[in-house]
């Protein structure tokens, strides 16, 4: 971890990691499904105690060897929480990295299986029937994302586990998108014939009260195990709000690279909603521009801006992954093109 867990946080994880263990090891020798909720009071630091057990099932510890095999999908309401979950554990966690952290995206997902190592990060809104995801897609989609699921839990239902946000269930949802996403979820816990999709055997509820998290089980034959953290194990704490990282860096840190990455990847997230929805709609597609206002030169140096350009260039090559041809526009008041970054 990049900062140390409080003391009740390390304690509900190590008990997690035997929970899961013993879960796993139940399964394979029973096939019984299991299930594992942490219950856990506003402003504990939920999502950080379920990342520290996730570095640990990567990375192994004391106790348990590590699970290279491991594979994990967590799921909540919105885009947003998406966004909010993976930046948490990005700022908290040495294991996953960035690069598996990854929020899926229904123009560009289309796996056979889960890959191990990776964090996937989905949202109830992108699995309704109309939706891309879940539609046979011709030559253009090889997986369903049911279909995906469903191959995943075959070949490595030991390895797979679904993380269900239930903290944050039904922020800003009507009563009907409230319906629809219980109907989603139930489909990973039960499974669905119309899909073709079996119980996802291995399941990591996060919550406000387990009540709230038996209501999402329902009536299905599960081991429940739970963990519980008190309210007053988090006044003890001194942990009054959601857990807030503080880095003070030796180094000195642009921290306008920082809010660049940040802008980069709420671009992206909005170019993918913009494309989903025209496709939806059968409306002209729309491309957001991203438009980066950088500090003025000094002519007499022949300084075209006091922003770093270089580093610029390099977070976008970084986010993007590739910077196809022509993509990258100046506006300053320069002759001809310009050359940063090594574009």
């Amino acid at each position: 971890m990049k900062f140390e867990l409080k003391s009740f946080q390390e304690e509900k994880r190590r008990e997690l990691q035997n929970k899961l263990s013993a879960a796993r090891d139940e399964f394979s020798k029973s096939g019984e499904l299991q299930a594992i909720v942490l219950s856990s009071p506003t402003g504990s630091g939920k999502t950080i105690t379920i990342g520290a057990l996730l570095e640990s099932l990567f990375e192994g510890d004391d106790d348990y060897p590590a699970q290279p095999e491991a594979r994990v999908l967590w799921i909540s309401d919105s885009p947003e929480l998406n966004i909010q979950s993976r930046d948490k554990l990005l700022k908290a966690c040495d294991t996953p990295d960035y690069d598996h952290l990854e929020v899926i995206s229904s123009e560009t997902f289309d796996e056979e299986f889960l890959r191990a190592g990776v964090v996937y990060f989905i949202n109830t809104q992108l699995l309704g029937k109309d939706k891309l995801l879940t539609q046979e897609g011709g030559d253009r989609r090889r997986f369903t994302f049911w279909q995906t699921i469903a191959n995943t839990v075959r070949d490595y239902g030991n390895d797979f586990l679904l993380v269900i946000d239930e903290a944050h269930r039904g922020m800003g949802l009507s009563a009907r998108e409230r319906q629809a996403r219980t109907t989603t979820i139930q489909k990973f816990i039960k499974g669905s014939s119309e899909y073709g999709l079996p119980p996802v055997p291995l399941i990591l509820g996060m919550s406000a009260t387990t009540q709230r998290f038996d209501t999402v089980l329902g009536e299905t034959q599960r081991t429940v195990r739970k963990t519980t953290i008190s309210p007053e194990e988090v006044r003890s704490s001194g942990l009054l709000k959601d857990q807030m990282v503080v880095v003070v860096p030796a180094a000195e840190v642009n921290t306008d690279m920082t809010l660049l990455e940040t802008a980069v990847r709420r671009w992206r997230d909005f170019e993918n909603t913009w494309d989903e929805y025209t496709r939806k709609e059968g409306e002209r597609h729309v491309r957001p521009v991203f438009v980066i206002q950088v500090q003025d030169g000094i002519p007499e140096r022949n300084i075209l801006s006091r922003t770093p350009l270089d580093e610029v260039v390099e977070v976008l090559r970084r986010e993007l992954r590739q910077i196809k041809q022509g993509a990258l526009v100046h506006c300053f008041d320069a002759p001809g093109d310009i050359s940063f970054g090594g574009e």
